[in-house]
């Protein structure tokens, strides 16, 4: 694909919730969907990625999101990529675990687009 938009990996199982999410990101994004561990480090081998929205609570057949940022962080050829988590949990109570944990910043769902976009440019702008 000879695309000059920055590229998004999105990682998420809820079919529902990716749609949603590739409807705000396409016009301005190059988007992936992978719904799991192997999937996205499928993409992360064949593809340079800017950032990646990753869900915390993938599906049971999958390593959880925190699990595969640990896999991620570990691998020293993905240091530029910016990684948000992406959760419906209550973000008072896990804010300071997600950014501990190696996270830049973390999104809540129901996804609002205005923020999504926001938080995305800033990201992207400091790289």
């Amino acid at each position: 694909m000879n695309d000059h938009r920055p590229h998004i990996l999105m990682v998420e199982d809820d079919p529902i919730v990716s749609l949603q999410i590739k409807r705000i990101l396409e016009k301005n994004y190059s988007v992936d969907h992978a719904s799991g561990y192997d999937e996205a480090f499928s993409f992360l081998q064949s593809d340079k990625i800017d950032l990646i929205l990753l869900d915390i609570n993938l599906g049971f057949d999958s390593l959880g999101g925190v699990e595969l940022l640990g896999h991620i962080r570990e691998d020293s050829r993905f240091d530029n990529i910016k990684i948000f988590a992406v959760t419906s949990e209550p973000l008072d109570e896990v804010q300071g675990n997600f950014l501990v944990g190696g996270f830049d910043r973390y999104i809540s769902k129901p996804v609002q687009k205005e923020e999504l976009l926001g938080a995305i440019n800033e990201a992207l702008l400091q790289r």
